[in-house]
């Protein structure tokens, strides 16, 4: 088995960012497979119908393990994603039992260019896992609720892992949910503690400005980046998108939202032509607060479009 070993999880109401996703990979990764964990039926039937180039489905809508039976049960559908999260490298390496290395990676993540540097930095290292802060600008650090770092980009081996990801899967168990207590929210807040607890096992990227998001992109320069990371971008209906509350400068818009909105858009026709519904959000914030988003920036941004309001594809 040759190439870069990727894994995924996600709903049918992902689809669109998980198909952008994979097509940043068909540009950049080279050669690489994309395991996708599908929490539900109808997103395993529409990987079936597109027949992705490089992608394969693993059914967890009805889990064998009795602890992630009774999380699908009993948790969010995004609390059971999380929960899945280290379970995945494990069904990935049974699987595909040639595979010694597999990166986790968000669906709504987006390669800008090729990620051999980040894999690159992982092989010297010689860990068995790799991590990446969230790097927060300073006056949005929300490290306090939502650990200070981010599952989002996370290359595991499938030699020396063996430990660090039983007690993450024990941990998820115990705990995965959406309101962030002692320091983490979801799957993440556990990673706090792997430098100091796994030592040498745990490499910490020494390059946080190659794994952009919302969070930090006044921090970095958009040019840096390697992937980016939309989290919190939703759809508002077929042609309108909700870009979240952080300010985004100007050139990380132009140089990586609209390229990003314009692959989203062929994303979504190719779910809608494949039959299946969207999952739209109704606008994030009341009335009142979205002129409080808007009166916050407008010093700041002028007659630009305001992140907080709709943006057009």
């Amino acid at each position: 088995m040759s190439g870069r070993e990727y894994v995924t999880v996600a709903e049918i109401g992902f689809a669109p960012y998980l198909l952008a996703m994979h097509e940043s990979l068909m540009r950049l990764a080279g050669d690489f497979h994309l395991s996708v964990a599908s929490v539900d039926r109808d997103l395993a039937r529409l990987l079936d119908m597109l027949q992705l180039p490089n992608v394969s489905t693993m059914d967890v809508s009805a889990p064998g393990d009795p602890g992630l039976a009774r999380a699908k049960q009993t948790r969010t559908i995004g609390e059971y994603c999380w929960t899945l999260t280290p379970f995945l490298p494990g069904m990935v390496f049974d699987a595909r039992p040639d595979a010694q290395e597999v990166t986790y990676i968000d669906a709504d993540m987006w390669l800008r260019a090729s990620p051999d540097p980040i894999h690159d930095e992982f092989a010297l290292s010689g860990a068995a896992c790799y991590i990446t802060p969230h790097a927060f600008s300073p006056e949005w650090d929300a490290s306090q609720s939502a650990g200070f770092f981010c599952v989002q980009y996370l290359p595991i081996r499938r030699t020396g892992s063996e430990e660090i990801l039983r007690v993450w899967q024990d941990e998820c168990l115990a705990r995965c949910s959406s309101v962030s207590a002692d320091g983490g929210l979801g799957d993440q807040g556990y990673l706090n503690h792997w430098p100091q607890r796994y030592g040498d096992a745990v490499r910490v990227t020494g390059s946080p400005q190659w794994f952009q998001g919302p969070w930090n992109c006044e921090r970095f320069p958009y040019s840096e980046a390697i992937t980016y990371h939309f989290h919190g971008l939703r759809l508002r209906d077929k042609s309108r998108v909700w870009l979240g509350t952080n300010p985004i400068p100007n050139p990380t818009y132009h140089f990586v939202y609209e390229p990003y909105l314009r692959e989203l858009r062929r994303s979504v026709d190719s779910v809608v032509n494949a039959g299946f519904s969207l999952r739209f959000v109704k606008h994030p914030m009341s009335a009142q607060g979205r002129l409080a988003s808007t009166g916050s920036r407008v010093g700041r941004w002028g007659r630009r479009a305001l992140p907080g309001l709709s943006q057009g594809f």
